[in-house]
């Protein structure tokens, strides 16, 4: 494993957390409300207000993401620079109304999960030692 790449990679993913946490803080702010996944909205990725696809939660990576008015929030919703078997960006809609729940692998950990979790607040997203469901 090239260990410069692993570390590129997993820098792409913390950024990729961050401009997350941006766009749902501003989402939240027009919406009162953060962005469903396909399943809880009926709707397909690049539909108003959807971030993640209704097969396993995996955000709509490369989809549009805009609110019912047409405010546009991503041209392009962030994947894993992978995008490949566990790397993935898993969303978790269903945390408290100020919070949510965005799963990534960070490559260049030495932790025995398979999955790192981010908890999202206020624009920034943090690394959390449990999981989306507590």
């Amino acid at each position: 494993m090239n260990m410069a790449r692993v570390k590129a990679r997993d820098a792409v993913r913390r950024n990729d957390m961050n401009q997350i946490g941006t766009a749902m803080q501003l989402y939240y702010g027009e919406n009162n409300d953060y962005p469903l996944d396909a399943v809880t909205a009926s709707a397909n990725c690049g539909t108003a207000g959807v971030l993640a696809n209704a097969v396993n939660d995996e955000l709509c990576g490369g989809s549009i993401l805009v609110d019912v008015d047409g405010e546009e929030y991503f041209k392009q919703i962030p994947e894993d620079p992978t995008n490949t078997g566990e790397q993935r960006y898993i969303y978790d809609d269903q945390s408290a109304a100020s919070t949510y729940c965005i799963e990534v692998n960070l490559e260049g950990t030495a932790d025995t999960d398979d999955d790192d979790w981010f908890i999202c607040k206020d624009g920034a997203c943090y690394p959390s030692l449990t999981d989306c469901d507590g």
